[in-house]
């Protein structure tokens, strides 16, 4: 579904995160960081799009790297949602940040 929806929509976000959140289901973290980042690319200030793409690296155990891309995410950007928050406290949790 979300691939014939990608087909339709064209330039929009949504179908991507739908698509790699199916991918992170199914353990395939690097089809779903990659999805993440075209939907970021599609529409920069995508939340659910970076929540994907660090809940992908923490299934790859790319904790750091999952850290860092949050981080840099938070400092740049809108007040950040519930589903990014969650990603970002998961991430810290692994590398033992627990302040």
């Amino acid at each position: 579904a979300y691939r014939r929806a990608l087909a339709l929509a064209g330039d929009v976000a949504e179908p991507r995160i739908g698509l790699g959140r199916a991918h992170l289901m199914l353990g395939q973290s690097q089809f779903a960081v990659a999805y993440g980042e075209a939907a970021i690319a599609l529409e920069p200030a995508n939340q659910d799009g970076m929540a994907l793409v660090v809940r992908a690296l923490i299934r790859a155990r790319e904790f750091d790297a999952a850290v860092q891309r949050s981080e840099a995410w938070l400092r740049s950007t809108t007040p950040a949602g519930a589903e990014l928050l969650a990603a970002r406290g998961s991430a810290l949790f692994r590398v033992q940040r627990i302040e």
